[in-house]
């Protein structure tokens, strides 16, 4: 790896290979940071055996790449494999035109963002692509909190489930949502690879969350289309809560009693 801070006279370069010790020296380069990956576990075979291909491998180090821009526009980030240049994603100023970078099919035309509070000491921002657009996995539903990518099985049922009369079964929106949380309600060292994290409440915030895409949808315009891979027209009208009809318009919908399922 080598990498050069703005407004340092030079960069630094830091070598390991198979386990020993790393090799810290000075690098000539411009501002930025590049990481080279060689013959991973070329050393340890069990566990390389458990690698899957280089195309399949390549897919998940580039979606995990997606992510962490997603989490910061502001980088200029490139992916090279094999000496061939995947993808550049340029800075951009904020989340929704990150967002619409990678995601260009499902977050243009139609698309729409989506902020506002998640409980106290948390704000969700966000973007996501109209019922007109579904995929055939979750692999579009993103989530970050303060500037890291994270998954959640009960906040991705959140989504799904605003989205529950628009969709046809087994098709999923493409939603992009950064969480602002306050540190104290939030412990991201849950998980050895740092994916899941605990919230202080996690389903008051699953329900906030359905909440904002609910009113999200209600505000975009009424319209008659086929979402992609359906089978028939799904009619862009979103139904009153199920249970009290005199409940105001902007009270949590109820949630499916189970939440374990693999989303």
């Amino acid at each position: 790896m080598t990498t050069r801070a703005l407004g340092e006279p030079h960069g630094d370069a830091v070598s390991v290979e198979g386990g020993s010790p790393p090799t810290i020296g000075s690098a000539a380069r411009a501002p930025g940071t590049t990481v080279e990956v060689r013959d991973l576990f070329y050393r340890t075979p069990a566990r390389r055996k458990f690698l899957r291909t280089p195309a399949s491998e390549g897919l998940r180090t580039l979606q995990m790449l997606q992510r962490v821009y997603l989490a910061h526009p502001g980088i200029d980030l490139t992916f090279v494999q094999d000496g061939e240049v995947r993808f550049r994603l340029p800075p951009l100023p904020d989340l929704p035109a990150a967002a619409r970078e990678v995601f260009p099919d499902a977050l243009g035309e139609g698309a729409f963002p989506f902020q506002g509070s998640g409980g106290p000491g948390l704000w969700i921002e966000g973007v996501a692509s109209p019922p007109s657009f579904s995929r055939g996995n979750a692999d579009g539903i993103v989530l970050l909190v303060n500037g890291r990518p994270f998954s959640s099985r009960s906040l991705q049922e959140g989504i799904r489930y605003a989205y529950r009369e628009l969709l046809p079964r087994g098709r999923y929106p493409v939603v992009v949502a950064h969480l602002r949380a306050d540190p104290s309600r939030v412990d991201v060292n849950v998980h050895p690879t740092k994916r899941e994290v605990r919230f202080e409440d996690e389903a008051a915030l699953r329900d906030a969350l359905q909440h904002l895409l609910h009113g999200a949808l209600r505000d975009q315009p009424r319209t008659s289309g086929l979402s992609q891979g359906a089978s028939g027209p799904l009619p862009f009208v979103l139904p009153e809560p199920s249970g009290d009809r005199s409940r105001a318009r902007g009270a949590p919908l109820p949630l499916p009693l189970s939440l374990g399922g693999t989303a």
